[in-house]
């Protein structure tokens, strides 16, 4: 539980510095509860493909066949994190308020400096700051670990990936 509450807390001081909105927890003060439901989603998903390895990195035929629906699933979930941060982004963009967020200074120089500052960047730019920031934690749910790796049983690695090791590594604990 005392995990749970470090990683909600932690993953909810990075995104009100980032959009100025909570999206964790069970209180009141989630502002809007549908988006932090799929923003919790899209994280349980990035962190879920973030070790899985690719066949077709190794063996480049197996790209024609994509059999675990690997590249299906990237582009899916690539969509989704750009239609989540472009709904944020236009949503401080709308709201002409200057807070002191990360995306509303980006928004500020970009009225200045417009090929700078696209929405492209300002969205690659909180891409990398919260999923680097995801990445430190485990998702844990109804305290129960969910880990990077389901099973080891569809992993071709032999353990040596970092999904694998870091199961490993919470299974020891």
């Amino acid at each position: 539980m005392f995990k749970l509450r470090v990683m909600e807390t932690s993953l909810n001081t990075m995104m009100r510095l980032v959009s100025g909105k909570r999206f964790y927890g069970d209180d009141c003060d989630v502002s809007d509860v549908e988006k932090a439901r799929e923003f919790r989603g899209i994280l349980r998903e990035m962190v879920s493909l973030a070790g899985v390895n690719n066949r077709g990195d190794f063996l480049p035929f197996m790209r024609w066949f994509d059999l675990d629906n690997l590249e299906k699933r990237l582009k899916n979930i690539g969509k989704r994190i750009d239609t989540f941060l472009q709904s944020i982004v236009d949503e401080l963009r709308a709201s002409n308020k200057t807070t002191n967020t990360m995306i509303s200074q980006l928004l500020v120089q970009q009225k200045s400096q417009p090929e700078q500052y696209s929405d492209q960047i300002i969205k690659g730019l909180c891409m990398v700051i919260i999923f680097v920031h995801a990445d430190q934690y485990f998702i844990v749910e109804s305290d129960e670990l969910v880990f990077w790796k389901e099973t080891k049983k569809d992993c071709y690695c032999f353990g040596f990936c970092r999904a694998c090791y870091l199961q490993e590594q919470t299974h020891q604990l």
